[in-house]
């Protein structure tokens, strides 16, 4: 089962076992959290490090996020179950210094 996989079982209300997929997911990407602080800079990596080594998951989690504001502008701001692992993905990211005003990533 692939990383996208669990994102669609939340969808599906297959909530227990996307839950533990998504955390063992996590847990291999960003190691594992073991300090009693928000988040370390351990379990933390630069945005574009992550859409390096994971690019087709760039398109994947912009459509999720697309399609979760459409889905909260139509149903009067009810969100959509697969839009909490893409933030708790997302939150997991930050800018990378590096990263000037030039991204080779298409929005």
């Amino acid at each position: 089962m692939n990383s996208y996989a669990c994102v669609f079982l939340f969808v599906f209300q297959e909530r227990n076992s996307a839950t533990l997929l998504f955390s063992a997911l996590v847990t291999r990407i960003f190691g594992v959290h073991r300090s009693r602080d928000e988040l370390s800079m351990r379990n933390r990596m630069t945005g574009r490090i992550f859409f390096l080594r994971y690019p087709s998951l760039y398109d994947f989690l912009l459509e999720e996020l697309k399609e979760a504001v459409t889905s909260m502008e139509a149903c009067y701001n009810t969100l959509r179950p697969a839009l909490f692992p893409v933030l708790l993905l997302l939150s997991r990211l930050y800018p990378s210094s590096l990263e000037g005003t030039d991204s080779n990533l298409q929005v």
